[in-house]
């Protein structure tokens, strides 16, 4: 079985800029040899905040920062990891 709930906000701070924040939580479950080769009971957090600039149409950037915690209950390890991105981002028109 695997079951989430997921939120994302995103909120104009200015006419090119944009802050977002999104958070999710998923747990992920399996009977030994029902679906995998042994048993899956985890649990994940995954929150992340960031900010978009869109520099023209076209171009754009982004910087974010995520946090992620996985929890496995059956090998009772947890671990936790940090990601910070900088993207820079094209839109292209396919249908013009």
């Amino acid at each position: 079985k695997q079951t989430s709930v997921t939120l994302s906000l995103t909120q104009r701070l200015h006419r090119d800029i944009s802050g977002v924040f999104r958070g999710g939580y998923y747990m992920n479950r399996a009977d030994a040899e029902a679906l995998a080769e042994s048993e899956i009971d985890e649990r994940l957090l995954r929150l992340s905040a960031g900010i978009h600039w869109d520099l023209s149409p076209e171009w754009g950037t982004s910087l974010e920062y995520q946090f992620v915690q996985n929890r496995d209950r059956v090998e009772e390890f947890r671990s936790d990891r940090h990601l910070v991105a900088v993207r820079l981002l094209y839109r292209m028109p396919l249908w013009d």
